[in-house]
């Protein structure tokens, strides 16, 4: 295709300048264009949608690509905010045992879900001691009993 081009060129008289220069002219254009399509405005703009739309994959992806391609601008700091918030929401999904509820509470001493954290995880704890107290009930046993007591 390239010496197609050159053909047609060479047989209409242009230079190798003009067409250097024609060349130079086309790929700023096309840096102009992605700039244009993947530029800071857009990318956070991108971002933000797709974190409102809880897609925290494609979200990520854009605020990266921000924090990479433009780490002395102001936009940035906002990007890695975004980031942050999305590690505390990722975080929250998977926070659905008492383990993971306290990792959460430390981590996020004061997050976003950091009330509802608490009473969740005051549910749990009191429900695992119910369920453990109706099993020494139950197993009636000197073990199990020292055991249940020794954590309650």
């Amino acid at each position: 295709m390239l010496i197609f081009i050159f053909l047609v060129i060479s047989s209409c008289g242009v230079s190798n300048e003009k067409y250097q220069k024609l060349q130079d002219d086309k790929m700023r254009a096309e840096q102009e264009l992605n700039d244009i399509k993947f530029g800071l405005p857009n990318l956070l703009s991108d971002a933000k949608s797709f974190y409102n739309a809880n897609d925290f994959i494609h979200a990520r992806e854009k605020l990266n690509m921000i924090i990479e391609r433009y780490p002395t601008k102001i936009e940035s700091i906002e990007a890695q905010g975004l980031l942050d918030s999305i590690n505390e929401e990722e975080m929250w999904i998977h926070a659905n045992d008492i383990t993971s509820i306290e990792r959460y509470i430390s981590k996020y001493t004061n997050g976003k879900y950091i009330t509802t954290a608490k009473n969740k995880l005051l549910e749990l704890t009191t429900q695992k001691e119910q369920n453990d107290y109706e099993n020494a009930l139950s197993q009636n046993s000197s073990s199990i009993w020292k055991s249940f007591i020794l954590n309650y």
